[in-house]
């Protein structure tokens, strides 16, 4: 059975960073401990079975309405006192246990056709919280109750004394197709000389989505950088395609001297199938020739039981795949990075899981189908609930998007949401120095 207080309480005490041992922590039936938190999951996690939606019961902290998940049968206040011991009469271990670890996914054998865990046959689908860091509002009340039991404060300043952090990338999938997938949106919409323009540009430039100069020139602008994830394989796979590049190709040899110039990162985009293949990720990292510490695997695969150690085994730091692409928000309903989870080895990995909070895709036709101006209104709002805990909000604007051919008007909407970020004092950098900061409390741009 997995150790899940030792779990819970590691990522909690990665972000209000006091030392655990002086703290005591009880979690069981009996009550023990100065902060005691009963244990209601009836042992749950020693079965292989689906989570019994009659056994949540909501409550509400902090004016948000929330989930617990064992707790179907108590009805009482959520922390009480007794005899100078605070007691958190909810199982706040056991939900968030669930939720961070993927174990919805574990027992679950839906996938969509891409062998993903789909949306809508989430817990966040069936309970409508893929908007709400609802573990967030676990370690909130775990805080009240240490602060109250202990006569402390404790304090998040994880990013450098800024609200909240914006994790910036990009998935460099195709960077040689404006002059086919532009030329033919254009041409359909009437505009018959863009096509001419897009394929003189191909001949004596570069591909209109070989843009990189420009990202980097919007982001040299805003003083921010970011974290550019390359495919290394161009080959399709199960009829699925990956990069329309060659990233040993010299311009992209160039293209990677850029970024780092420019204090940005380059990670890989592990190509499909990497994400259960530990030595086709090996070799698309050497591939690419630099010092790579993140990923975020290709289409968003991700397999519960066996991506968690093919990211251990790779020798990577960082990981920032979760997400649902239907959705905008928290598909671990957590908005801090956080150690993944082995669930086939039972144990913590030391992988971090940087979380993505929202992709340009998403609000595209096959999915919200929304304008654009309802999607910067969307990552506003979710940007106001990260910024309530000081979280991080990881943001994935493909190259294309920056492009005014098939995605015209998505780069203002990016440009847009830093402005709005910087105005609420957020830090904005790339997936390494959140990483950093995380993990160690320095920044790697120091």
């Amino acid at each position: 059975m997995p150790d899940i207080l030792s779990y819970v309480l590691k990522n909690f005490f990665a972000v209000y960073k006091i030392k655990p041992m002086n703290i005591d922590i009880g979690y069981g039936t009996d009550e023990v401990g100065k902060i005691w938190i009963k244990r209601n999951d009836n042992h749950y996690f020693e079965y292989h079975e689906v989570l019994n939606l009659r056994n949540i019961i909501w409550k509400e902290w902090k004016k948000v309405k929330i989930p617990f998940l064992f707790d179907n049968k108590n009805t009482g206040d959520i922390i009480s006192m007794n005899k100078g011991n605070i007691i958190i009469n909810y199982d706040i271990v056991a939900s968030s246990f669930y939720l961070l670890t993927n174990w919805q996914e574990y027992i679950s054998q839906s996938k969509d056709d891409y062998g993903r865990f789909s949306y809508s046959d989430s817990l966040q689908y069936q309970l409508q919280i893929s908007e709400i860091p609802v573990v967030n509002y676990y370690f909130d009340i775990l805080r009240d109750a240490i602060e109250t039991g202990y006569n402390i404060n404790l304090i998040q300043d994880l990013w450098e004394k800024k609200s909240f952090s914006v994790c910036l990338t990009h998935d460099i999938d195709l960077c040689e197709s404006a002059w086919i997938q532009g030329s033919y949106r254009e041409f359909i919409k009437g505009r018959i000389f863009s096509p001419i323009k897009l394929i003189t540009k191909k001949i004596i430039t570069n591909d209109d989505w070989f843009n990189f100069d420009k990202i980097i020139e919007i982001e040299r602008y805003y003083k921010v950088n970011s974290t550019f994830m390359f495919l290394a394989n161009s080959e399709s796979k199960n009829g699925i395609p990956n990069a329309d590049y060659n990233i040993s190709h010299p311009k992209y040899r160039k293209t990677l001297v850029l970024i780092l110039k420019n204090k940005s990162e380059v990670a890989i985009h592990g190509s499909i199938g990497t994400h259960k293949n530990t030595d086709l990720l090996k070799s698309e990292i050497e591939r690419t020739s630099a010092n790579i510490k993140g990923n975020r695997f290709h289409f968003l695969l991700y397999d519960v039981y066996s991506t968690p150690e093919v990211l251990t085994q790779s020798g990577l730091k960082y990981d920032s795949t979760l997400y649902f692409a239907e959705t905008c928000g928290f598909r671990n309903s957590y908005c801090f990075p956080f150690y993944l989870y082995d669930i086939k080895n039972n144990l913590t990995t030391d992988i971090i899981e940087i979380p993505l909070t929202v992709m340009d895709v998403t609000f595209e036709k096959k999915y919200l189908n929304i304008s654009q101006e309802e999607a910067l209104q969307k990552m506003i709002n979710l940007a106001n609930e990260i910024e309530k805990f000081g979280g991080c909000f990881t943001l994935l604007w493909h190259n294309t998007s920056f492009s005014d051919y098939k995605y015209k008007g998505w780069k203002e909407i990016y440009c847009k949401f830093l402005e709005f970020a910087i105005d609420k004092d957020a830090l904005l950098t790339s997936g390494e120095n959140i990483y950093e900061l995380f993990t160690t409390g320095n920044s790697f741009n120091d």
